[in-house]
């Protein structure tokens, strides 16, 4: 964790300090950079091969858009204007 560790009220002072001072761009809680994962060219963001473009399409079209759909019906009740023309675009 942090090297310096602060009670919430110490941070909450720092904030208002920081606020006080019109300084927005400024971490009021410490930073551990001995946890932090440096990001070079190297850095693997998103899917490059292959194997991993079709596993991520896969996931997405077997495992994410189904318990989406199911959680926008059932808990949020959502529905989609223009649903005739968005089921003849993207077919589930």
């Amino acid at each position: 964790m942090s090297k310096e560790n602060l009670t919430r009220a110490q941070v909450r002072e720092r904030y208002l300090a920081l606020e006080k001072k019109r300084v927005f761009d400024e971490h009021v809680d410490p930073i551990d950079m001995s946890i932090v994962i440096p990001v070079t060219k190297e850095y693997h963001y998103y899917p490059t091969s292959f194997v991993e473009r079709l596993q991520r399409r896969l996931r997405f079209d077997f495992v994410v858009r189904p318990f989406m759909g199911r959680v926008n019906d059932r808990l949020l009740e959502t529905t989609v204007v223009g649903k005739a023309t968005f089921a003849a675009l993207n077919p589930r």
